[in-house]
């Protein structure tokens, strides 16, 4: 079952479990200080540790995650003390309490760590990642849910300086679990952030050949996410794909194009992509609308 949003300090989850074991699977890489910090307590006295054998990094063992057994005072609480204080490790690691001994709770995560994609092809999910896992959550039904903590006791994501309970499993000495299948509607939303970043990145270099101007990477991305966000409030019906779109031709006709009386006619079938497509030819023939556009502070007209 879900959890109720209920946040905890790390030394609170640790002393309150009633099952045998807390973890915390972390992704290291590229944390400043964190070889430092790993080389010291990884070989102290008591520190309890696993590297995740994920097939798909065999060839790159710094890559693969880090299983830590957590107790009071042990160093592997304490190294992850330290990497709560650092910017953005936060969101690279989740806790969870267990019966699983360590081949046990190898196996659990093993088995999440791939997924069949909506191309029909079987490829490494990072189900582990704290980002995706809440995306993802948010997709499951009850039984999906129940089926993905089954043999935990808890699963919690990172909030600040504490732990937000995610969802509490039951005691499954074998727990059954089915391969990790994602929808088209899934992946669009696993994607959605990293490819809009992508698209920041394409108009920036896009924009470049027409402008004399100073403007940076942070520039663009701030215009076209603030651009996006109008789009989503003016069209609430429209799928996130047409709103990119769209947000992306305010750099060819202008930050208010979307709100023209012109192309809001145009939109009245739902069709965003063809009433983008038929305000273009009507920019281009209609000397006295194109007139109303901005276009030639960003790309040319006729850019697609």
């Amino acid at each position: 079952m879900s959890g109720n949003a209920q946040s905890m300090l790390m030394h609170q989850i640790i002393s309150g479990r009633q099952s045998h074991y807390c973890y915390a699977l972390i992704e290291p890489f590229d944390i400043a200080g964190f070889d430092e910090q790993w080389s010291v307590l990884s070989t102290a006295p008591g520190a309890q540790w696993r590297s995740l054998p994920i097939a798909s990094l065999a060839s790159a063992p710094g890559l693969q995650p880090l299983l830590l057994r957590l107790s009071d005072g042990s160093p592997c609480e304490t190294l992850m003390l330290w990497l709560l204080q650092q910017p953005g490790a936060d969101q690279r690691c989740i806790l969870f309490t267990t019966w699983f001994d360590w081949q046990q709770v190898i196996a659990f995560w093993l088995q999440r760590t791939e997924a069949l994609y909506p191309q029909g092809i079987v490829a490494p999910f990072n189900s582990f990642s704290a980002p995706i896992l809440s995306l993802l959550w948010q997709t499951l039904g009850d039984e999906q849910q129940q089926s993905f903590v089954a043999g935990l006791e808890g699963l919690y994501l990172p909030e600040g300086a504490a732990w937000r309970l995610l969802a509490i499993g039951n005691q499954v000495a074998e727990p059954a679990f089915e391969q990790i299948q994602l929808s088209e509607q899934q992946y669009e939303l696993l994607t959605r952030e990293s490819r809009r970043e992508l698209q920041s990145q394409q108009l920036f270099l896009r924009l470049q050949p027409y402008h004399r101007r100073e403007f940076s990477p942070a520039d663009i991305r701030a215009v076209y996410f603030d651009t996006l966000q109008r789009v989503q409030q003016q069209f609430a019906n429209a799928d996130a794909r047409s709103c990119e779109i769209m947000a992306q031709r305010r750099f060819v006709w202008g930050k208010d194009y979307f709100i023209h009386p012109v192309f809001l006619a145009l939109c009245t079938d739902g069709d965003y992509r063809k009433a983008l497509r038929r305000f273009q030819q009507k920019v281009c023939n209609d000397a006295a609308l194109g007139r109303d556009m901005d276009f030639h502070d960003w790309l040319p007209p006729l850019e697609q």
